[in-house]
């Protein structure tokens, strides 16, 4: 079991905490960039939100192609190991839709580290659950 900072400088996968995820979004590096799932229940917001958190270019597709193109291509972010995608609300991401398998396995792909946040305790193990069926390693924080 990790701790915060260990899973920031040298973790992989996904790490599940409790931490508010506005104080670690400060660090110098890894940048954590934080997303809010409860703006991501959709294939659409969830494309919306991320392309606006990881500031992709004004002319990105708005598909999962197109996402991962983007994400295999963070250079103006100083490059996929200098970013941590942070998700606030984990358990709120696809909530209305299927897809969160697609969505998943392009950041294992690209090898994304997300910090997934939620709201309360009892949703620890759903989140754990559908982020691990969907393909990535979550592990828990100390």
């Amino acid at each position: 079991m990790s701790t915060l900072p260990q899973f920031l400088s040298a973790g992989s996968g996904a790490a599940l905490t409790g931490v508010d995820l506005d104080s670690v979004k400060r660090q110098e590096r890894p940048r954590v960039l934080v997303a809010r799932g409860s703006r991501m229940r959709t294939k659409a917001a969830l494309l919306d939100e991320v392309s606006a958190v990881l500031q992709f270019p004004l002319d990105f597709g708005g598909n999962w192609d197109a996402l991962a193109d983007s994400i295999g291509d963070l250079d103006w972010l100083g490059g996929p190991t200098a970013v941590v995608l942070g998700v606030a609300q984990a358990e709120q991401v696809m909530a209305d839709e299927d897809g969160l398998g697609v969505f998943v396995e392009i950041l294992a792909d690209r090898g994304v580290k997300v910090l997934l946040g939620v709201s309360d305790d009892d949703a620890v193990p759903r989140v754990r659950s559908a982020w691990a069926g969907a393909g990535m390693t979550v592990e828990a924080l100390a």
